[in-house]
């Protein structure tokens, strides 16, 4: 074989294991092009997932709330002399997420002035159908006002402390829930402690917002009473204590006979005290929401300070 020969054997060995190496590498690229593919395929299910999750919830949450805007729609008239402005606002926008709202309490996205000064006593606000809310339910025990909040629903009480995490006012099932007192507690809020549960929720409603007593130092000021309608009653409460406590916290479980022996013991750890003059016979009610860990709950507990009676229109001072 001359030389010329070898030279073209040996670029058609180069050649032939070029297409060798071609073949070789061509599946391992498809199946490699194949395996990008389903994962991007299942990252875009993933998030599509995901979206849809977001969106269940929150149209679970919206679908709650929405029950009970119909029901302050329906049942509850707010006095035109106060104005929207006074009734039902709050110092901050809650709409903006608390990621976004400075917790420094001097920052000027948080400290908003005082509400205007009350125009017309402190019963004459709103006034609530009571009756027409338990021809729904007769287990709604009344409605709970917060004074410059947005805070506004019907209290319900059920045989166990189970139904209404669960249930909405109208007995429609919902994962909002409803706000109500203790299965134990007299459904008149004549104990000497009664216990009132709620709900946190991320859209900021039913007692979602009781978390700012704890993290702006301002709102305290701007919130310190709430009202419910009971009966052909309008009771008056100033809240005294907020904290976080255990869930096997004394609160829950003891029975105290004396408002001020209970008064006493939450204030030695409380957050705030503002000095009221609370005796043995008053009342005291506790709000208790969840917060982030589980083995805590958030209690801000108000004492009777005043109560009106619509029918007779006499107001007494507790």
């Amino acid at each position: 074989m001359n030389k010329v020969d070898l030279e073209v054997t040996d670029l058609n060995t180069e050649e032939h294991a070029k297409e060798e190496i071609l073949a070789e590498e061509m599946p391992k690229k498809k199946k490699n092009n194949v395996m990008s593919t389903v994962l991007v395929c299942v990252g875009i299910m993933c998030i599509g997932i995901a979206i849809y999750g977001l969106y269940g919830s929150y149209k679970e949450y919206k679908d709650g709330q929405d029950i009970y805007n119909q029901a302050e729609d329906e049942f509850v008239h707010v006095n035109d002399d106060w104005g929207e402005d006074e009734i039902g606002t709050t110092t901050e926008d809650p709409n903006i997420p608390d990621e976004f709202v400075s917790e420094n309490p001097d920052s000027s996205t948080t400290n908003t002035p005082a509400p205007e000064a009350p125009k017309g006593p402190w019963y004459e606000r709103v006034s609530v159908d009571l009756k027409g809310l338990q021809a729904i339910n007769p287990e709604i025990v009344g409605w709970l006002y917060f004074e410059n909040e947005k805070i506004n629903y019907p209290i319900l009480q059920g045989e166990d402390n189970e139904k209404y995490l669960t249930t909405a006012y109208n007995g429609a099932q919902s994962n909002v829930g409803s706000i109500f007192v203790d299965a134990a507690n007299s459904g008149d809020f004549s104990d000497t402690h009664t216990l009132i549960y709620g709900h946190t929720l991320h859209d900021n409603t039913m007692l979602s917002r009781l978390k700012y007593y704890m993290t702006k130092s301002w709102y305290y000021e701007n919130h310190k009473y709430f009202q419910i309608f009971c009966g052909d009653e309008i009771l008056r409460y100033q809240i005294f204590s907020y904290q976080e406590v255990g869930v096997d916290s004394y609160i829950y479980w003891e029975r105290f006979e004396s408002a001020k022996e209970l008064s006493d013991r939450m204030l030695q750890t409380s957050k705030i005290n503002p000095g009221l003059n609370i005796e043995d016979d008053d009342k005291i009610i506790t709000f208790s929401t969840c917060v982030s860990d589980k083995a805590y709950r958030l209690v801000v507990s108000a004492v009777l300070v005043e109560r009106y009676n619509i029918t007779d229109n006499i107001l007494t001072e507790e």
